[in-house]
């Protein structure tokens, strides 16, 4: 009996291929995935984006910067040699991971986004080891003084919020969005395979208003879910939304739709529902994993922030740290709001079609 029941379960794993990606090909992936984030973050290929206001004359200060610019664990940004407000707005803006200011004499100033406090730590470090390697320090004093010539400031919103606070309210937010959209979007199979939805040509808007009928169920309860989150974010952390109700309900709006498109076009590809159950869970943390909903991006190595811009977790996390930290107005959304609008219709349209071809005629 024992071997019975092992040789039947087997067989059962073998055949789902879905099942086969969830014990097999999941794990190991997001290991590879995590593993890459925090060798990332422990030092070694950890290369934050630094933009720097410039000395405008030479001299020591300039030489630092030369070591600076020669440093392979940093990616230097110099534009103009723009002012320490330029600097400071750009990191507020997300433009860069880190500001340094070197336009006038020590200490320098290194800004960072409270939720990026690791990479201005490391700057930090990596401008005591410079001034270490030189000899000597700007001001021509001696190297050891070194950490009273650089002073770490942490940017602040201006909503007041508390970036990492808010960030992982919407990182949280769009995660479990996904899960539920997902597992909303299952029940399609059943109807399929029952033949409710060979029955729904026979009437006016067919597949279609199903399908229809749907998507605009897992919005609302996307929209619903989220605020839940917020709302907890705002009573417990006092994270507000930074005075654009209106720009925060869009965003939401357009992140619920995004992931009801994807949940129902993967749902409507699959052929049963556990397969359906296991590729969907497979793809939430996939995303999440890369898209910021787990660790920042920052974090990662470029590679895999490029990545993550296939994702819509990145472009919703972006949009609500527009809202809720920069205090962003809504030009500066638009492409987050239009990569999440495409993201929601083009799975919509995917999940009618799919539905058609798989229906009996």
């Amino acid at each position: 009996m024992i071997a019975a029941i092992f040789r039947v379960m087997l067989l059962d794993l073998l055949r789902d291929r879905g099942a086969l990606a969830m014990v097999f090909l999941l794990p190991p992936l997001v290991f590879v995935i995590l593993a890459s984030v925090f060798a990332s973050s422990s030092g070694e290929d950890l290369r934050p984006s630094v933009l720097v206001a410039a000395p405008q004359q030479a001299g020591q200060a300039s030489a630092l910067l030369e070591r600076l610019r020669g440093d392979p664990r940093l990616r230097l940004i110099e534009g103009d040699a723009g002012s320490a407000v330029s600097v400071r707005e750009a990191v507020r803006r997300g433009e860069a991971d880190v500001g340094l200011v070197m336009t006038g004499p020590p200490p320098f100033r290194v800004l960072t986004d409270p939720a990026k406090t690791l990479a201005g730590a490391y700057l930090v470090g990596r401008i005591q080891e410079a001034l270490k390697a030189q000899g000597s320090d700007p001001a021509g004093g001696s190297a050891a003084a070194g950490a009273d010539l650089v002073a770490l400031e942490e940017l602040t919103a201006a909503s007041g919020d508390r970036n990492t606070i808010s960030y992982y309210a919407g990182a949280v937010a769009v995660m479990f969005l996904l899960f539920s959209a997902m597992e909303g979007a299952v029940g399609l199979i059943a109807e399929r395979r029952s033949g409710l939805l060979d029955r729904l040509l026979l009437l006016p808007g067919g597949i279609r208003a199903a399908v229809a009928g749907k998507f605009l169920f897992l919005v609302v309860q996307g929209v619903v879910q989220v605020a839940a989150i917020f709302l907890v974010a705002w009573l417990a952390y006092g994270v507000a939304l930074g005075g654009q109700p209106l720009a925060w309900l869009l965003t939401t709006l357009l992140a619920a739709a995004a992931g009801a498109g994807l949940g129902l076009a993967l749902a409507a590809a699959c052929a049963t529902r556990q397969q359906a159950q296991a590729i969907s869970t497979f793809a939430v943390l996939v995303f999440s994993a890369v898209g910021g909903s787990m660790v920042p991006r920052f974090l990662m190595p470029p590679w895999l922030q490029e990545l993550g811009w296939l994702t819509p977790n990145a472009w919703a996390i972006e949009a609500y740290q527009g809202l809720l930290w920069r205090g962003a107005p809504a030009s500066e959304l638009v492409v987050s709001w239009l990569v999440l609008a495409a993201l929601g219709l083009g799975g919509l349209a995917a999940a009618v079609l799919l539905s058609r071809a798989f229906a009996r005629p």
